[in-house]
């Protein structure tokens, strides 16, 4: 790969087959051309899954902002540089989810290796649902496949809807 690649790059309605075929090209694009260890490969599966899923739960809040969904698509790009992998994501959030999306990454991001498994495991344990039918791992899951802290962003769309952009690395060493 040249020294900044772009693996995926998707704007649209997340849909199971965009979700299918992103995957396959993922695999295609660093596994299956052997320039990665697979350690790097199920790292970056995890959080395009992750990621994906986060996007593609939120898909109905899409559909009430139609005269906007041309500026706030949902996004997401994977691409290389270096020697590392960067994914940008960004879709529209209800504005009522923003502060306690905010305050879980925040929490995320200020526990150390040893609190944030302690964390990992008690919400596995804890087994309950969130409204979008998720157990609440999936930033958890974001976190613990990425080299880096979670970096994110909220714009303000209207009073109803915030456009959310989250971004993580994955070191190829």
């Amino acid at each position: 790969m040249e020294t900044s690649d772009i693996i995926l790059c998707f704007k649209g309605n997340i849909t199971p087959e965009a979700i299918e075929g992103l995957l396959a090209k993922l695999k295609k694009e660093i596994l299956e051309q052997g320039k990665f260890k697979v350690n790097v490969y199920k790292k970056l599966l995890t959080l395009t899954i992750e990621i994906l899923e986060n996007i593609y739960r939120y898909s109905d809040s899409i559909n009430k902002i139609k005269s906007l969904t041309h500026l706030y698509i949902p996004r997401f790009t994977l691409y290389f540089h270096k020697d590392e992998f960067t994914i940008t994501a960004c879709n529209p959030v209800i504005t009522e989810d923003y502060f306690p999306l905010q305050q879980k990454i925040d929490f995320i991001n200020s526990l150390d290796k040893t609190h944030f498994e302690k964390f990992y495991r008690q919400i596995i344990d804890n087994g309950q649902f969130t409204k979008q039918g998720g157990a609440s791992l999936g930033l958890y899951e974001i976190a613990k496949a990425s080299s880096s802290k979670l970096e994110y962003s909220f714009e303000k769309i209207n009073d109803e809807f915030v456009y959310f952009t989250l971004q993580t690395k994955v070191l190829i060493h």
